[in-house]
């Protein structure tokens, strides 16, 4: 098995319950859900590129930024497409969101790897 996968999927773990703790405090703060929501996502992102950069990847430089948010663009709506698609077929979201999971997370781990922080992997050439 692939030790940065696996590291990918521990540290995807870590803030996975990171964003949790951040949602559920705001909403214990008195945050509607929305702002709660929004909020969470700007503070999981940052945490999630510092983590994944530099516990995985090997580094989290600030040119990376606009490509790790990008990609996390991409991953909410291949994520959004795989739930809507399931709850066409007649599942319910629940089981669109657990069907979701695991592709969006593979998917994540490519364009991170290739995308994301593929300048640090290759030594700060690009790869074509």
């Amino acid at each position: 098995m692939n030790i940065q996968f696996v590291k990918f999927a521990l540290v995807g773990l870590l803030n996975t319950s990171w964003s949790f703790a951040v949602y559920a405090g705001l909403l214990y703060a008195g945050l509607n859900y929305v702002v709660a929501s929004l909020i969470t996502i700007v503070v999981s992102v940052a945490f999630g590129f510092l983590t994944q950069g530099a516990l995985v990847f090997g580094g989290a430089k600030r040119e990376a930024i606009p490509r790790f948010v990008l990609a996390w663009l991409i991953i909410y709506v291949a994520y959004l497409g795989v739930v809507a698609y399931a709850q066409y077929l007649g599942f319910s979201n629940y089981i669109g969101g657990l069907i979701a999971t695991p592709l969006v997370a593979v998917m994540s781990y490519f364009l991170q790897r290739r995308f994301v922080f593929r300048a640090h992997l290759t030594g700060g050439r690009t790869q074509s």
